[in-house]
């Protein structure tokens, strides 16, 4: 059988085998669903014994960790 009638999945093995080619199957489509459904089952959970003030606080740090990094990143943009 000619190269010109494989098919990309047919082709792709042969080169491989015939050392032309490095090929690595991938996953189906089916196998990825499966994989990011567990994947979603499971969550990461952290116990954290923080008072009120002390969530507050956090939540203004991260707030203003966010507005900064817009800054900067306005900053770049001007300079580009």
């Amino acid at each position: 059988m000619s190269d010109a009638n494989l098919t990309n999945h047919e082709w792709r093995p042969k080169m491989a085998a015939e050392g032309k080619a490095i090929y690595m199957t991938g996953k189906t489509a089916e196998e990825r669903a499966k994989l990011n459904a567990a994947a979603n089952k499971k969550s990461l959970r952290l116990p954290l014994d923080l008072s009120l003030v002390e969530q507050q606080e956090r939540q203004k740090v991260a707030n203003s960790a966010a507005t900064y990094l817009g800054a900067a990143a306005h900053a770049f943009d001007l300079l580009a």
